[in-house]
């Protein structure tokens, strides 16, 4: 774990292993994460970093749980899965600061079937929450998010909702 291997010195191109991840750098840039799709899961908080670029991420307390993403360099992408419906606090993606959330969240209630799309808005929008109920945060539901620039994520996902569906989308 933790094995770097650089190839060249003027412009080098670098291989780090940290875990089950293996990431491609050239200078400041991630490339391309190499290898490690793995399936990340916790309870409380995490912050993510570029090298685990291309992960599934579990909401599997139901206490909920806090990931925040790293700064947003275009081609990082990161999967996040509601295994555990959350029953206290919220299920949680940040963005780090200066970053913002552009794209849908679509939601569907548990028993009409009344479909809801809430929009990120890219320019304010900052988290994504779901409670347990009406911002989603039930098992099944997953979002999907892509960084597009330097300060913004692509985002799509799909959820339920009890009772009326409410925006899971936050500026704080």
């Amino acid at each position: 774990d933790g094995a770097v291997i650089t190839i060249g010195t003027a412009s080098p191109v670098v291989i780090t292993q940290t875990s089950n991840v293996l990431t491609l750098s050239a200078g400041d840039k991630i490339v391309s994460p190499l290898l490690g799709f793995g399936v990340e899961t916790g309870g409380g908080a995490a912050t993510l970093t570029p090298a685990q670029s291309g992960g599934v991420f579990l909401f599997n307390a139901a206490a909920g749980f806090l990931y925040t993403l790293p700064a947003a360099v275009a081609g990082l992408n990161y999967k996040f899965i509601v295994t555990t419906t959350v029953t206290s606090s919220v299920a949680r993606v940040a963005c780090a600061s200066g970053d913002f959330f552009l794209g849908s969240f679509i939601q569907s209630t548990d028993g009409t079937y009344i479909t809801a799309a809430h929009a990120a808005n890219g320019t304010t929008h900052l988290a994504w929450e779901g409670d347990g109920s009406t911002t989603g945060g039930l098992a099944g539901d997953w979002l999907e998010v892509v960084a597009i620039s330097g300060t913004q994520w692509a985002v799509c996902g799909f959820g339920r909702a009890t009772g009326s569906e409410a925006t899971p989308w936050k500026t704080s």
